[in-house]
């Protein structure tokens, strides 16, 4: 028996793989998975995080003095480690974090 099927056997599987984003109205939207996933690209745009930003990421609520150059999806994180992914747009940020992730909490 293969080490997959002992594994697949054993543990609750949830998905195989990791998606890398998903097209919508012509346009490629990634997948929060594929940010956080060993597979990616060191050619891929990031913008790092001060800690009270990244609280407000991981809230989903707006960056606050945040400097980015390009426009486009950028990958944002904290202390190197990503977070997920953000939309820069000519007069805005737009936060990707997934709502069911959000924190809540004030902290």
């Amino acid at each position: 028996m293969k080490d997959v099927d002992v594994l697949a056997d054993s543990l609750h599987i949830v998905y195989f793989g990791t998606a890398i984003g998903e097209i919508m109205r012509d346009k490629l939207i990634p997948n929060h998975a594929f940010a956080l996933s060993k597979l990616i690209s060191d050619d891929i745009e990031r913008v790092e995080l001060s800690y009270d930003n990244a609280i407000s990421y991981l809230k989903r609520k707006d960056l606050k003095n945040v400097i980015i150059q390009n426009k486009g999806w950028q990958m944002v994180t904290y202390q190197r480690r990503p977070l997920g992914w953000i939309n820069v747009l000519p007069h805005r940020i737009n936060n990707y974090y997934p709502k069911e992730l959000r924190i809540l909490k004030d902290i």
